[in-house]
């Protein structure tokens, strides 16, 4: 099991409340396009991210039967409401007259529909097409013309999540992360079009960037100035690692000019397993198009029953046939881009903790970026 301590440093979140603002009003104004983020869950003003942590309180369950007879023209019979944090949504467990057990998801507070709740279908599709299992949707509605908010209805899944306290042992936990390395695979099957978070237009799906270190580097500087406002780094280091991701070498790993179709959120929480089985990945206001070995990458920066890199990419290799050239490295790259955004994520949303620390510690280390570490290390012995 993980061994990171869960503590919070003791830092005065209030005092830096203003430099934040600051910063995400030159990143985020009130009319910026949320397509151009690189992440939809961390990229998006402070006051949003504190806001969503009360959205439950912004939902009103009186809908909640309406919404069914609209979308299904069936009768709630029951209802409960998740308590999960995992998500920017409020989910809503819900026993039907008709169908039985479904789940509804809405968003709350945004003042752009979601398209995501929509393009779903699309997603769906795509993976099951490629023989990568996914949830099942039944109804999405992202127009508000009814409700000033975006909602879908899709069916309960079996199984529990693999976030979940994990009951079974480590060669279960292991086989399963052999299993989602090879999903990961399969999704080399599908050309996308464009990088980044996705709409849909005439040529079909496209995402908003025209290259993939347009996307990589998407919000990274917004990342790195969250950062510096709490002086984790200091303005040199910032740049060095700014220049990093925009360096030669960098840009070299990355020389792919096709993307692909990614779940681009590969948290346990968002899969869903039952005995040693992966059963479906669930949840996509993060999909994009960008490079599966993101997904390899990405996926130990959340918490996990057992160190799952190996395994992942044991099955991932074995059912693409071959080692891509460069893998580690540029894993590698993945993982500290997702750890700058999940800081700058923590510190906006005033939860930074020891494990932060020691995965972004990690992930200047394995990239080799060489900078002092001293209000890194001062803020994790605050405990």
């Amino acid at each position: 099991m993980s061994t990171y301590r869960e503590n919070t440093p003791q830092i005065d979140y209030a005092e830096h409340k203003e430099g934040i603002a600051l910063v995400d009003s030159q990143h985020f104004p009130a009319d910026f396009n949320p397509d151009t983020v690189n992440y939809f869950n961390v990229h998006r003003p402070q006051e949003l991210i504190l806001a969503l942590q009360q959205r439950v309180e912004h939902f009103d369950v009186g809908l909640i039967n309406p919404i069914f007879e609209h979308a299904l023209n069936d009768s709630v019979n029951t209802y409960e409401v998740s308590k999960s944090m995992g998500t920017g949504h409020v989910i809503i467990f819900v026993q039907t007259e008709k169908n039985g057990e479904l789940v509804l998801r809405a968003n709350a507070l945004l003042d752009q529909p979601e398209m995501y709740m929509e393009l779903e279908f699309d997603f769906l599709k795509i993976y099951k097409a490629l023989d990568i299992p996914v949830n099942e949707l039944v109804f999405a509605d992202a127009s508000r013309s009814r409700y000033p908010f975006d909602y879908q209805i899709m069916k309960r899944l079996p199984g529990r999540d693999l976030g979940a306290d994990w009951a079974g042992s480590q060669e279960d936990y292991e086989k399963i992360c052999r299993e989602q390395g090879a999903n990961i695979a399969r999704m080399h099957k599908y050309k996308g079009n464009g990088w980044g978070r996705i709409r849909k237009g005439d040529e079909g799906l496209v995402g908003h960037y025209p290259t993939h270190n347009d996307f990589l580097t998407a919000s990274l500087s917004h990342d790195l100035d969250i950062i510096g406002i709490f002086n984790l780094l200091t303005p040199e280091d910032r740049y060095r690692i700014q220049e990093y991701f925009i360096s030669k070498d960098v840009q070299s790993l990355f020389s792919s000019t096709t993307s692909h179709l990614l779940h681009n959120d590969p948290s346990d929480l968002n899969m869903r397993y039952l005995g040693n089985t992966f059963l479906c990945y669930f949840d996509w206001e993060n999909a994009a198009m960008f490079d599966p070995i993101n997904e390899l990458g990405t996926a130990p920066t959340w918490k996990s029953a057992f160190p799952k890199r190996k395994s992942m990419v044991e099955g991932y290799v074995n059912e693409l046939g071959y080692r891509p050239d460069n893998l580690e490295e540029k894993m590698n790259v993945y993982f500290l881009r997702k750890m700058l955004d999940k800081v700058a994520f923590a510190l906006k949303g005033s939860r930074l903790n020891n494990r932060h620390i020691e995965l972004f510690k990690q992930g200047l280390a394995v990239n080799h970026i060489n900078i002092d570490l001293t209000q890194i290390d001062s803020i994790g012995n605050a405990i």
